[in-house]
C-alpha cells in the first residue's frame, strides 16, 4: 500500500486531533480511505466517508499480539 502522512505538526506526540495517514493502492491511482492516530486509539474511514470504524489501543494491540 502507498501510504502518506496528511497532516504532521512540528511536535511528535500525537495531540487529541491526533495524525491522519491517506492510504492508496500500491500503485499510487486509488484512494482507499484514511486512517486516523489518536491518543485513545485508531479510527479507519473508508473512501471519502466522513465517519469512521474506531479501536481503541488496547483491542489493537490484543488483535495485533494474537496467536
Amino acid at each position: 500500500m502507498k501510504v502518506s502522512i496528511v497532516e504532521f505538526g512540528l511536535d511528535l506526540a500525537v495531540k487529541n486531533s491526533g495524525m491522519a495517514l491517506s492510504v492508496y493502492s500500491p500503485d499510487g491511482k486509488t484512494y482507499l480511505g484514511r486512517c486516523k492516530v489518536t491518543k485513545t486509539g485508531l479510527e479507519w474511514y473508508k473512501g471519502k466517508k466522513q465517519t469512521g470504524a474506531k479501536m481503541k489501543w488496547e483491542k489493537f494491540i490484543e488483535i495485533m499480539e494474537a496467536d
